[in-house]
């Protein structure tokens, strides 16, 4: 059992591997065994978000840096690619060809928050995820109000309304900082209290909506595999297949690069967005193999997202990051630079709120 930077010791079994591993295979890991990479912690393993996630001196590791640079081209490369297919106007047939599935999209949703929330009220006792446990009886009626009210699109503000409810309710049982992980179900709350709308202009944000919530939960998420390591040790002790014999501390490293430059995809992608919406949708379907009933429950609403951004493609979201006077390689390097000031910002937003929240 070894430890790195003060960070914990890897489970048995993940002995110390070279850096290399992290240059080899950091994204096939994610593709021939995504499961436990896309699992929530706080649903399978113990955690105390009162104590101070891992110092930023012990984060910003040797490990992280050869990571940040590996990461940094694929960015470049991924976003050359993104940029030379947006200028050429290749993905033009695509969104044609899709463009049927937009009356589609959110009936889909409705069918999607639907299930949820009934799911949840058969349960009983979930807020809105697994974790989040409450003991009030009106909470379940609540979510089989949601339920209902999604039956119609007029109805579906009242939906959002319930949705937003719950959340706040949470934030008052378990405070702000635990909360931000959710922001997905503010997001869904937006796109139906929009689509109870007739107004087009109100129509188009919607979608906008759903990728910026989406997108901010995931890179969220990434950050807490950061700060708080220590949390998925027992995860991947039982399911340490995924880890192809690599050190603890690469594997988690790697995993929150992974997930918070796809989510960072998702916000500033443009024509190869639905290979990235399509890949996050394959993550968190196949763990609901080595999960089961809970994860598949507990991911319901960002799975039917990511079925509906897979559809959709590019909003004006993403077109606020293209900047069409610029070279593409000029415009390449500057989605690759924001790439890690949204990273950097997301560190301070992080630990910032849970000093504030709990230190201060």
């Amino acid at each position: 059992m070894t430890t790195i930077a003060g960070r914990p010791a890897g489970p048995p079994g993940l002995g110390a591997r070279p850096i290399a591993w992290g240059i080899i295979v950091p994204l096939l890991c994610w593709v021939l065994a995504p499961g436990p990479a896309a699992a929530h912690v706080k649903w399978f393993c113990a955690y105390d978000v009162t104590k101070p996630p891992l110092p930023i001196g012990e984060v910003l590791n040797p490990i992280f840096l050869y990571c940040a640079l590996l990461f940094a081209v694929l960015l470049f490369l991924g976003f050359l690619l993104d940029r030379l297919a947006q200028r050429s106007g290749w993905d033009t047939g695509v969104d044609r060809f899709l463009a049927p599935a937009a009356a589609f999209q959110p009936r889909l949703m409705r069918a999607g928050v639907g299930a949820f929330f009934v799911s949840l009220w058969v349960k009983g006792g979930i807020i809105l995820t697994p974790e989040l446990t409450t003991e009030s009886t009106l909470i379940p009626w609540l979510q089989f109000f949601i339920a209902f009210c999604v039956i119609w699109r007029f109805t579906c503000f009242f939906a959002g309304l319930g949705i937003i409810g719950l959340y706040a309710y949470g934030v008052s049982i378990y405070g702000v900082f635990h909360m931000v992980d959710y922001p997905i179900f503010l997001g869904i709350a937006g796109y139906l209290m929009l689509t109870a709308t007739n107004r087009p202009a109100l129509l188009k944000l919607r979608m906008p909506v759903l990728y910026a919530a989406s997108g901010f939960t995931l890179m969220w998420a990434a950050i807490e595999k950061f700060g708080y390591p220590q949390w998925t040790l027992p995860l991947l002790a039982e399911h340490n297949r995924i880890t192809f014999g690599m050190d603890f501390d690469v594997f988690m490293v790697l995993a929150g690069f992974v997930e918070f430059s796809l989510a960072y995809f998702l916000i500033t992608g443009t024509s190869i967005l639905r290979l990235g919406t399509g890949y996050l949708l394959f993550i968190f379907a196949a763990a609901v193999l080595d999960f089961g009933k809970i994860d598949a429950i507990g991911h319901m609403l960002i799975i039917v997202a990511l079925v509906i951004m897979t559809l959709g493609g590019k909003t004006s979201l993403q077109e606020l990051f293209v900047r069409p006077k610029r070279s593409v390689l000029a415009e390449t390097s500057l989605m690759t630079v924001l790439h890690f000031v949204f990273l950097a910002g997301f560190f301070v937003l992080y630990y910032g709120i849970q000093f504030l929240e709990y230190e201060a």
